[in-house]
């Protein structure tokens, strides 16, 4: 008797790992600004921080200033502005993999509302 060996063939599925994009995952900034001369101070790494998702890093940090009055770059920024209404103040950060992310807050010297970076001398909110 003659015996055949028989091979079974497996197919083998390999599931290919889907890669999502991973962006920036949270802008936050910090702002010290004195009344008189409505000059404030502006901090990424106070608040919650900016940061990317890991394994990214931020590559790039872009401040805009009300009305295109300025522009900032770096994790920190200073701006003077033209009179006491301030303005508004938006962080972009740019991660690794080129996805962005930003945040914008206003600076009031004249007066106040939520989420508005108020003049305190030495106070960063």
């Amino acid at each position: 008797m003659k015996r055949t060996l028989m091979t079974l063939g497996f197919a083998i599925l390999a599931l290919a790992a889907i890669t999502l994009p991973v962006h920036a995952t949270s802008v936050d900034f910090q702002g010290n600004c004195i009344p008189i001369s409505h000059t404030c101070d502006f901090d990424s790494g106070r608040g919650s921080g900016t940061s990317c998702t890991a394994p990214l890093t931020i590559v790039s940090y872009a401040w805009t200033f009300t009305n295109n009055s300025g522009t900032a770059s770096g994790a920190t920024a200073t701006h003077t502005f033209a009179s006491s209404a301030g303005g508004n103040i938006t962080l972009q950060i740019t991660c690794s993999d080129n996805s962005t992310a930003s945040k914008t807050r206003s600076a009031c010297f004249s007066f106040g509302f939520p989420g508005c970076i108020i003049p305190d001398n030495d106070a960063w909110n």
